[in-house]
């Protein structure tokens, strides 16, 4: 299966400045988090590349994705 998402610029600006925010308070759980959407949304690399670069692992079926 294949999905594509596309972001409008002001998303991707939004995106940009809460990652800066997230770098300014020191926050490396966020800025992880957003830079992989980034760089998934925006830039198109492919979840193989980014599990390998970031150590991500795939969600256990049935559950909720990073919800705790």
């Amino acid at each position: 299966m294949c999905i594509r998402i596309q972001l409008s610029h002001t998303t991707v600006k939004d995106l940009h400045s809460h990652l800066q925010h997230a770098y300014r308070r020191d926050d490396v759980r966020l800025v992880r988090r957003i830079t992989v959407l980034i760089d998934l949304l925006v830039h198109h690399v492919p979840v193989s590349v980014l599990s390998e670069r970031w150590g991500l692992s795939r969600p256990r079926a049935g559950s909720r994705g990073g919800a705790r």
